[in-house]
């Protein structure tokens, strides 16, 4: 297979019979058959075992390692034939054994009976037909020794070969084992804690407390239990307050007269005490205004707890009348303002009239300030008043006039 045959001038390569007509010598015809065969390729393959350490002859070669091998060789028609030999090298089997026996006992080793503690060793032939060692190592003990470590939680209990325990400790156990010797248990019991953790927490109106999945916006006592890493049940114990801020009292009107266009308008002090006005303009308990119009401000609180409540006004600021009907519109000149020690008010309409002035603290109640009058002008002693805004009212001829100064720090 793989060559051709030449048939009078023609190359053949397959299987059949073939026929040519030639001329003979006196010119009769002849007729030449050709019964052509092609041999096929002869592949064999065989498989072969090898123990490890021998060596497998493959036609001259030696060989020792697993794996297949191929030759070719001339078969009888002249054509080639492969041979394929899959080669498996057996390893040798090595078997250790550790074997305990009781005493005065015997352990049957391959058909012998060992009594004595020690190393014995047999060689046996495998299926495959190699050597297998067999190792072992054999021991004599009166009595089998294990230790157990184990753990239960705090108020459970653990059951030890029939035994309840409650309490950590190292208890022991005397069991018959296959051999039939004694096999003494030690057990290391430990108990594992179980924890009572109490949260006292607090919260401001309005706010929540996540708690075991919950959202909780109500004071109280609450209570969920959880699984440690370690498998017990502990106990969670939530004591939750609310606190309320307390209420904000401004006695602040929402409208403010300013029938003198004061650029500095006083404001009335919120309640509870310790908050913070703000506002465009505000500084303090003062008000700068540019004209009349609105002028938010709001008075935030933070309590102890830390909880905020606020209260915004939106003030308007006007030219009106008081109660004292104003009637007539005076021009008073007050500096400097904001004054240190002295203050002077100073008014045409004080010529020939006498004044009497009084000031006010922005709670609305009169304090005693020195003053003195000198035709136009009235000097205000106000080196002993504390910071702050004040604000003072002239009589003019039985019409109130009012103006308002910063005392600085």
């Amino acid at each position: 297979m793989g060559s051709t045959y030449l048939f009078n001038g023609v190359q053949i390569g397959a299987t059949g019979t073939y026929f040519e007509a030639l001329s003979g010598l006196h010119g009769c015809d002849s007729i030449v058959t050709l019964n052509l065969v092609v041999n096929s390729f002869i592949t064999n393959t065989t498989n072969a075992n090898i123990c490890l350490g021998s060596s497998y002859n493959f036609y001259g070669r030696h060989l020792t390692a697993t794996g297949a091998y191929s030759d070719t060789l001339s078969a009888q028609g002249g054509c080639d034939s492969i041979l394929v030999l899959n080669l498996t090298v057996n390893p040798g089997i090595s078997h250790n054994i550790t074997v305990v026996i009781c005493p005065n006992g015997s352990y049957n080793f391959n058909g012998r009976h060992l009594t004595s503690p020690g190393t014995y060793r047999d060689t046996l032939t495998t299926h495959s037909g190699c050597d297998s060692m067999v190792v072992l190592q054999l021991d004599t003990s009166s009595v089998l020794f294990s230790s157990v470590r184990a753990t239960f939680c705090n108020g459970s209990y653990y059951n030890f070969n029939g035994d309840t325990l409650t309490a950590a400790g190292e208890f022991t156990d005397t069991l018959s084992a296959a051999a039939g010797c004694d096999s003494i248990v030690t057990l290391t019991l430990s108990v594992l804690p179980t924890y009572n953790i109490v949260l006292n927490r607090t919260i401001c109106s309005g706010d929540t407390f996540s708690f075991a999945g919950h959202a909780i916006t109500t004071g109280g006592t609450y209570s969920d239990s959880l699984t440690t890493r370690n498998g017990c049940d502990s106990l969670v114990t939530l004591n939750l307050v609310v606190n309320t801020p307390p209420a904000i009292t401004w006695p602040q009107p929402d409208t403010i007269c300013n029938n003198n266009d004061s650029t500095h308008v006083p404001l009335a002090a919120p309640s509870p005490i310790g908050g913070a006005l703000t506002g465009n303009g505000v500084h303090g308990l003062v008000l700068t205004v540019n004209g009349s119009g609105n002028y938010p401000v709001t008075y935030t609180y933070t309590d102890s707890g830390g909880c905020i409540t606020s209260v915004t006004k939106n003030l308007l600021v006007e030219s009106c009348l008081g109660i004292e009907q104003i009637t007539e519109e005076f021009s008073i000149a007050v500096f400097p303002n904001p004054a240190n020690d002295v203050i002077t008010a100073q008014a045409d309409a004080f010529a020939g009239n006498r004044v009497a002035p009084v000031v006010y603290d922005m709670m609305g109640k009169s304090v005693i300030v020195p003053f003195s009058q000198q035709a136009d002008k009235i000097t205000f002693n106000t080196g002993k008043l504390a910071a702050g805004v004040y604000l003072i009212k002239f009589n003019i001829n039985g019409i109130w006039v009012s103006k308002h100064f910063v005392k600085a720090d």
